[in-house]
């Protein structure tokens, strides 16, 4: 049982400080072609968040989740600032990524 126990306890320890300390090669630039500020949502096409500017920084905390027409959408968490610093999610097109090349 307290090796269960300690395991569990391993388990979730692991999973918060992956979540607090992003990878390098997570990191993308916001690049909507439209030129306009891209919304981030609570989930793919849910509840606009706020949004962020060309050029802004955001780390990839999901991989890739699929809405129903087939479209990749990441969860991530802008850098640098400014009042929207919480996790959303956007549309993967829209995003300029090392990880992702285009």
């Amino acid at each position: 049982m307290k090796k269960l126990a300690f395991i569990t306890l391993a388990a979730l320890t692991f999973g918060i400080s992956a979540h607090a300390t992003p990878p390098t090669d997570g990191e993308c630039i916001v690049a909507d072609p439209t030129g306009t500020p891209l919304k981030y949502r609570s989930a793919p096409y849910g509840k606009v968040l706020g949004t962020l500017k060309n050029g802004r920084k955001v780390y990839i905390i999901e991989d890739y989740r699929y809405d129903k027409n087939g479209k990749p959408w990441v969860e991530v968490y802008p850098t640098g600032g400014g009042d929207d610093n919480s996790l959303g999610w956007v549309y993967l097109k829209y995003l300029r990524c090392t990880m992702y090349p285009k």
